[in-house]
């Protein structure tokens, strides 16, 4: 299971110790988690319901912690029972994000928006129909409701040239022109797009990391960020610190380059750090966790 903090390389937090029911302040960078449960899940530790922990983060904190974050898809097990003509998963997702909503909105404000995907394998599983169907349906369910807002984007994928996976960029385009069109039919403003990828793997070329990044105005990077999961040798008694910066440089060589090419803005750069303990030695620590924010700042 992947669950990791997400936030630009332009991150700050400050924490001051005030009434706990006072109204949390919102901060303008996006500081996100990965797969954050849903109550239907379960919480993993405290008895808060974990999307409301995310946002609202240590107690008496004066600032929120997350603003954004995610859950992979649930298993057919987990879908809802619908009625004929919706979408099951299209329902689930809606569920989700009302949570999302319910639990940390101040004054009907969005403060915890919430990306939906990662896209590209049911995409290419359910072309045509269901696809649209989706997308479709949270575009109106978001419409003129409530919860405008709080859907903040489309995950198109995670890491597409991976090695466990080769993903087609012609597919990727296809998919992403198709949400376009159903947002511009909905009359819905076109969300986000975000991607996450990494440098380097089985499949990894240039050319293709051009491609399939350059419809996202969120480009996220992970595994090539990563210091203690992704080494052979436990625990980790000195992390290399610059895996981060190096990371982030040879994204930005490649991603800006394509982009000033075609005369395209360039993206945001979101930096994907580990935020869980996956080989047991207690890693990161806090003080490696605040190491790692600074290291990314610093090279920024």
């Amino acid at each position: 299971m992947k669950r990791y903090m997400i936030l630009t390389i332009c991150f700050f937090i400050l924490i001051f110790n005030i009434n706990a029911h006072a109204k949390l302040k919102s901060h303008n960078v996006t500081v996100g988690m990965y797969n954050t449960y849903f109550s239907k899940d379960g919480n993993l530790a405290s008895p808060t319901p974990d999307l409301k922990e995310v946002w609202q983060g240590v107690e008496d904190a004066e600032y929120e912690a997350c603003n954004m974050t995610m859950h992979y898809w649930p298993r057919p097990k987990d879908l809802p029972k619908v009625e004929f003509g919706k979408n099951p998963y299209a329902q689930w997702w809606i569920a989700y994000m009302e949570e999302a909503f319910n639990l940390t909105n101040q004054d009907g404000e969005v403060r915890l928006k919430v990306i939906v995907g990662p896209l590209y394998s049911y995409y290419r599983a359910n072309r045509a129909y269901a696809f649209n169907q989706f997308i479709r349906h949270l575009c109106e369910w978001e419409k003129d409701s409530i919860y405008a807002g709080t859907l903040g984007g489309w995950y198109l994928s995670e890491e597409p040239m991976g090695s466990s996976h080769n993903f087609d960029t012609g597919i990727h385009s296809e998919m992403v022109q198709k949400i376009r069109e159903i947002e511009k039919s909905t009359g819905m403003e076109p969300h986000k797009m975000y991607i996450d990828v990494s440098i380097g793997g089985k499949y990894y070329d240039k050319r293709s990391l051009a491609s399939f990044t350059r419809p996202a105005d969120v480009v996220m990077i992970s595994s090539n960020t990563f210091l203690w999961s992704t080494s052979g040798k436990q625990p980790v008694r000195k992390p290399n610190w610059d895996r981060i910066h190096w990371s982030t440089k040879q994204l930005r060589n490649v991603v800006y380059k394509d982009r000033d090419k075609h005369k395209l803005s360039r993206p945001e750069i979101h930096v994907v750090l580990e935020a869980r303990d996956t080989a047991g030695y207690g890693q990161p620590t806090h003080s490696e966790m605040k190491w790692q924010i600074h290291t990314a700042l610093s090279h920024s």
